[in-house]
């Protein structure tokens, strides 16, 4: 009898034993688990902050591209205001030009009249 209660005791102790080695690889189990879940959180919260940089990086573009567009308008605009200036001006010298032709026309007509004329009077006196 005292060797079923020795019995007894050492399969209490041994089953004790596992069970303390059990709940021993469990409880590693568990801090690794923990460790993992707060390495996935680290990671999550360091994915959401990249994903907040990129949103804003793409805000940025979005913005410079539209002001780059902006831009392209104005120097359109600015180029095609020249060449209409330009061609006014061009139209305005062409039409100055013109009428100084005109007016140098009438000029030479006169001097050439006004030599006949004086031609004329110096035979008249001679």
């Amino acid at each position: 009898m005292v060797e079923l209660t020795q019995e007894k005791g050492d399969l209490e102790t041994s089953h004790i034993a596992e069970l303390t080695s059990a709940v021993e690889s469990h409880r590693n189990e568990i801090l690794t688990l923990n460790t993992t879940i707060k390495e996935k959180q680290d990671l999550e919260a360091e994915l959401a902050t990249r994903k907040q940089e990129v949103e804003q990086c793409c805000d940025t573009i979005t913005r410079q591209e539209e002001m780059v567009i902006a831009l392209k308008s104005r120097v359109e605009d600015m180029v095609s205001a020249r060449e209409q200036n330009e061609a006014a001006t061009s139209a305005s010298l062409q039409e100055q030009l013109e009428t100084v032709r005109s007016e140098l026309k009438l000029k030479e007509e006169e001097i050439v009249s006004l030599y006949d004329s004086l031609e004329e009077k110096k035979k008249e006196v001679s």
